[in-house]
């Protein structure tokens, strides 16, 4: 049953790669056998009773009844008629997914050198601060050094003379 499923898929989905043809009576007839009621071509009964009932349709008949229904009407373009319709098509398609793709790509690699380039300037941006910001506290404790180096110099030299004085006089 799943081979015989299989099968009329792909003939119904490629009808060129068939070995052999099957006239859409034949394939109808093959697989449309259903409780015992005969159908034809297009998929109804040939019963007086049931001449305008179209039969319960199973999963590959489902797909082939409209295939050949659509074959019987004329409907349906020969296997060369589709290739020659569809190789266009299928360029054409192919040319735009190229162009989408490439389009995608320039952007997506345009919006990473962006980001990268700011991310760099950020970064360079902060160090600098860093930097400035460590040379600035330097400046200030080397200043803040010298100042009291300055002060306990002069505290301690005033201090030595008060002393020295002191003991000269008294």
């Amino acid at each position: 049953m799943f081979r015989i499923i299989s099968n009329s898929a792909l003939r119904w989905l490629f009808p060129w790669v068939s070995k052999h043809r099957v006239t859409a009576g034949q394939e109808c007839r093959k697989r449309t056998e259903y409780r015992g009621v005969s159908t034809n071509a297009a998929g109804f009964s040939r019963t007086p009773n049931n001449r305008n009932k179209r039969r319960i349709p199973t999963i590959t008949s489902h797909f082939m009844y409209y295939h050949q229904r659509s074959r019987a009407q004329g409907k349906l373009r020969t296997a060369q008629e589709k290739q020659v319709f569809t190789e266009p098509v299928v360029v054409v398609v192919a040319v735009v997914e190229a162009v989408v793709v490439a389009v995608v790509i320039v952007v997506v690699v345009a919006v990473v050198i962006i980001i990268v380039v700011v991310v760099v300037a950020v970064v360079i941006i902060v160090v600098e601060v860093v930097v400035a910001v460590v040379a600035a506290v330097v400046v200030v404790v080397v200043v803040a050094v010298v100042v009291v180096v300055v002060v306990v110099v002069v505290v301690a030299t005033t201090a030595a003379a008060v002393i020295v004085i002191v003991v000269a006089v008294g």
